[in-house]
């Protein structure tokens, strides 16, 4: 009976190696563009640079309520990676105020398909 038993994990375990992979990756979409953020720059045929609170387009906050100032500073590219960086700064007046770093795609690209981009 124990002989039996080990038989079937083992024959369950050598189905769940081959399985589960092939699963993964069938029921992934697929993958249409991507960007390795290669070089130390920032790709600006690909991503806009947010800037400011909103307020210049209408939705202070960003629609949410945010309370930092996206600047360009804050957005960098280094040794393929993005970085987007949250800074917490004293004003003139010694007030705290927040900046961090913000990209979209808005108007680069025309995609009208579904599926999945990195």
């Amino acid at each position: 009976m124990l002989m039996m038993d080990a038989s079937i994990a083992i024959t369950y375990l050598l189905l769940l190696e081959f399985l589960i992979p092939n699963f993964a990756y069938a029921s992934c979409p697929k993958l249409y563009w991507h960007d390795e953020f290669d070089g130390n720059e920032l790709n600006t045929t690909n991503w806009n640079i947010a800037v400011g609170d909103g307020c210049i387009v209408g939705i202070c906050g960003w629609g949410n309520n945010e309370s930092e100032t996206y600047t360009a500073d804050n957005v960098m590219v280094n040794d393929g990676k993005l970085i987007l960086e949250a800074r917490k700064l004293a004003n003139d007046a010694g007030e705290i105020e927040y900046t961090s770093g913000r990209i979209n795609s808005d108007h680069l690209a025309d995609i009208d398909v579904y599926g999945r981009f990195e």
